[in-house]
């Protein structure tokens, strides 16, 4: 082999070896870029928690202002509450303090307009607000109904609906909640219209019983002192 063909061959070799070295490293950073897919892929189940702990969650807008609040109020009660872009309270979804669900709608003013509650064992409720959220509402009473007029303090002052013994009628009340005036039916056959005084006791029955007109005047303790027919 003279010296030229030996020149030859090692530059052939001399390129093999270099092209085996570029081989080398790009199987090399295949099979590292592989396996730190596979190492990912491994590991991302354990990147997600079993359970996340937080003491108030705040969803913020744009502008970084908040529009939704998961977690407590000041008064015990946990919830949800959602937010306008004024930071006005528009509807507030909570679990009240004795296991009481609500729900509650605001105007764009900040004042109640419509509330749906439960007490248990006792009431289930919608309710809406007035101009100055003074609250009048249907209410359930589990096995009754009627609606209810409160006035500019809040207290109920007529029922209308199911309201003397799962009769249907119309309930009257004074300043103190005390019951004055009732128009029901009795026994589902005879209206009458009661009339109590200030304590709640029925001094006058006008309507009818069992079919014939009445007319009856009652004492303190109850007992009729005139009657007609």
């Amino acid at each position: 082999m003279d010296d030229a063909t030996l020149h030859a061959v090692e530059q052939r070799l001399d390129r093999l070896e270099r092209a085996n070295r570029r081989w080398k490293v790009a199987v090399a950073l295949a099979v590292g870029t592989l396996g730190g897919v596979i190492a990912l892929g491994a590991a991302e189940p354990d990147l997600i928690p079993d359970e996340l702990r937080v003491k108030r969650l705040v969803i913020v807008d744009q502008n970084n202002k908040p529009r939704a609040i998961l977690g407590p109020s000041s008064y015990g009660s946990s919830g949800l509450r959602l937010y306008d872009e004024r930071q006005k309270e528009l509807v507030a979804l909570e679990a009240l303090p004795g296991s009481v669900p609500s729900m509650t709608f605001f105007t764009p003013d900040g004042k109640p307009a419509v509330w749906l509650i439960s007490w248990p064992d006792v009431t289930t409720g919608l309710a809406f607000g007035d101009k100055d959220g003074k609250t009048v509402g249907l209410i359930m009473e589990r096995d009754n109904m009627r609606l209810t007029f409160s006035d500019e303090t809040g207290l109920s002052r007529a029922a209308l609906g199911m309201v003397s013994d799962g009769q249907p009628g119309l309930a009257l009340t004074d300043k103190d909640g005390t019951l004055r005036a009732e128009l029901a039916i009795i026994d589902d056959e005879d209206p009458q219209l009661f009339f109590a005084d200030k304590y709640g006791s029925d001094r006058a029955v006008l309507g009818l019983d069992k079919g014939r007109p009445v007319l009856d005047f009652l004492d303190e303790a109850g007992k009729t002192i005139w009657k007609a027919p």
